[in-house]
């Protein structure tokens, strides 16, 4: 199942300070031809993420990635702790 996941070391080497030049509902498409979009993983059934552009010009580059851990931490009893 992880065998298709990057580090945020590779993940960041290949979209920080890409610029963004097009984008729709479902995806981002980058300068260099890659096309991002986000997905729940296989490993979480309760991740979602959400958000919507309408009618935006957008100039934009990807400056960062974090993974933000806010403490909240929850042991759900599948031997699996959700963050």
């Amino acid at each position: 199942m992880w065998k298709d996941y990057v580090s945020l070391k590779e993940l960041k080497k290949d979209l920080v300070f890409k610029r963004i030049v097009e984008w729709s509902e479902s995806e981002l498409i980058l300068e260099d031809g890659t096309k991002m979009e986000v997905v729940c993983s296989e490993s979480d059934c309760c991740a979602w993420a959400e958000g919507e552009f309408k009618n935006v010009k957008l100039d934009a580059v990807i400056t960062d990635i974090k993974i933000f851990d806010k403490g909240n931490r929850l042991y759900n009893g599948d031997g699996h702790t959700s963050y």
